[in-house]
């Protein structure tokens, strides 16, 4: 499994957070409860963002609301394992966090956030 892993001391995309993380780009899906383009618009004026459909590509409506893709938008540190326990146990001092629906990226769960140290 892959996890995206972080250190609470480093604030910058150049240094890896450990040894054996790997640096990738990600496709982002941006998910929103707006239930059309057209309503996420009608409230640019209260959030200050630009139109829906200009930014993005794969544009759709599903259950949830409106949702669009960007591709290899972020870049993330990234670590595999074949359990979550195997990290804690290579890590000890570590928290790990599941990942709200909108930050899934690339089938990505859970992140791994090493404390200094």
């Amino acid at each position: 499994m892959r996890y995206y892993i972080r250190r609470t001391s480093i604030y910058d995309d150049h240094t890896p957070p450990c040894d054996h993380a790997t640096k990738v780009s990600v496709t982002r899906w941006d998910q929103r409860t707006f239930k059309t383009p057209e309503e996420h618009d009608a409230n640019l004026p209260r959030y200050g963002r630009k139109p829906w459909l200009s930014e993005g590509s794969e544009h759709g409506v599903n259950e949830i609301g409106i949702y669009r893709r960007f591709n290899n938008a972020d870049v993330k540190w990234i670590i595999e394992a074949a359990s979550l326990e195997d990290l804690v146990r290579q890590f000890r001092e570590v928290v790990v966090v599941r990942l709200p629906d909108r930050e899934r990226h690339d089938g990505i769960e859970f992140e791994l956030v090493r404390l200094p140290g």
